[in-house]
C-alpha cells in the first residue's frame, strides 16, 4: 500500500505541479527508497513520458528542504545518465531550457558529472549543445566546470578546455573574465596570445567601441596586471590608432596612480608630452624620468623632450 501511495503522488506530479505541503505528502517522500525512486524515473523516463512532466516533478520539489531534495538529484542523475549514453538526450535539454529557478540543481550536477566524468571535447561539445537548446549562462557555465576541477588537475584541464575552444568563445570568456574580475582565467588565456591565430582575431575585431575595449575600460583587473602582460600590451598597441579612448583611459588610471612604471609603457603610444609632465609629479620623478630616456633615447619625440625637463 505504501509503495502504491508513492506511485500515485508521483503520478499526481508528473500531471501539475502539486503542493506538497501536506504532513501526509511530505512523509511518503522523505521516507522513498532512493532505489524506489530511481527505478520509477527510469521506467517513466524509458516510456517517454513528455519532458514536461519531469519539470512538474522538479517544480513540486523545488521549494522542498533537507532530505526531501534527494529526489531531485536521483532525478538530475538519471537524466544526466540518459544524456550521456546518447538515451533521450532531450529530458536534459529541455529541462536545462524549462527550469527557471534560481539555483538550479541540475545544472549542479551537470557541471560535477563534466568534471568527473568527460574527456575535453565532450566539455565543449555538451556545452555548446546546452547553449543552443537552453537558456543556460554560456560563459557562466565554462567558468564553473573550469574552476571545479580538482586542485591539482585544475590549471591543466582548464588549459585544455581553452585550447579546444574555437577563437569566438575565447574571446567571448576573455570579455566576461576582465568584466567579473576572473583573474585567474586572464592569467591562463593569455597564455594563448602566443597563438597567431587568436592574437590576429583580437587584433581584427579591437576598437573602442568593440566588446574587448569596453570591458578593459571596465574591467575589474587592475591596470598593472593588463599592461604588463607583453603580449596583451602589444596586441592592444599594435591598433593604438583605433583605440585613442582605450588607451587613453588606462593611461590616466596609471596617472592617477601614479605608477610610474607603467606610466613609462605608454611611450610606445601616448603623447610624450603628458606622459613626461604626469612622471615630474611623481615623488621619485627623476628614477622614472631617466628610464624614460634611457629605453627610448633612439626616439626623436623623447629626445625632443629633453628642453621640458
Amino acid at each position: 500500500m505504501f509503495q502504491i501511495n508513492i506511485y500515485e503522488l508521483l503520478k499526481q506530479m508528473e500531471q501539475s505541479v502539486i503542493s506538497l505541503g501536506e504532513p501526509e505528502k511530505m512523509a511518503l517522500i522523505s521516507a522513498a527508497d532512493e532505489h524506489l525512486l530511481s527505478s520509477y524515473f527510469v521506467q517513466r523516463i524509458n516510456q517517454k513520458i513528455h519532458p514536461q512532466s519531469i519539470i512538474n516533478i522538479i517544480n513540486s520539489l523545488a521549494h522542498l528542504d533537507g532530505q526531501i531534495l534527494i529526489v531531485d538529484g536521483q532525478l538530475n542523475e538519471i537524466i544526466i545518465w540518459k544524456f550521456f549514453n546518447h538515451e533521450y538526450p532531450e529530458y536534459l535539454l529541455y529541462c536545462l531550457g524549462k527550469d527557471n529557478r534560481q539555483v538550479r540543481p541540475l545544472v549542479r550536477d551537470l557541471i560535477s558529472h563534466l568534471v568527473q566524468n568527460v574527456s575535453t571535447s565532450e566539455v565543449i561539445s555538451t556545452i555548446e549543445m546546452i547553449d543552443e537548446y537552453s537558456h543556460c549562462d554560456k560563459e557562466l557555465l565554462y567558468f564553473e566546470v573550469m574552476n571545479s576541477y580538482s586542485s591539482n588537475t585544475r590549471e591543466i584541464r582548464r588549459l585544455m578546455i581553452i585550447d579546444a575552444m574555437d577563437e569566438k568563445t575565447k574571446y567571448k570568456l576573455l570579455v566576461r573574465a576582465l568584466l567579473e574580475g576572473r583573474f585567474y582565467f586572464i592569467r591562463d588565456i593569455e597564455k594563448y596570445l602566443t597563438n597567431e591565430k587568436f592574437y590576429k582575431y583580437i587584433q581584427s575585431r579591437l576598437n573602442d567601441e568593440d566588446d574587448l575595449a569596453v570591458a578593459i575600460r571596465n574591467s575589474l583587473i587592475s591596470i598593472d596586471h593588463l599592461i604588463d602582460n607583453k603580449l596583451f600590451r602589444e596586441c592592444i598597441f599594435g591598433v593604438a590608432e583605433r583605440l585613442s579612448q582605450t588607451i587613453k583611459f588606462m593611461f590616466e588610471i596609471a596617472r592617477d596612480q601614479r605608477r610610474g612604471d607603467i606610466l613609462i609603457k605608454f611611450a610606445q603610444v601616448y603623447d610624450k608630452r603628458e606622459i613626461l609632465k604626469a612622471l615630474t609629479k611623481l615623488d621619485n620623478s627623476t628614477i622614472f624620468i631617466d628610464k624614460l630616456f634611457s629605453l627610448y633615447k633612439n626616439n626623436s619625440d623623447i629626445k625632443n623632450l629633453a628642453p621640458f625637463i
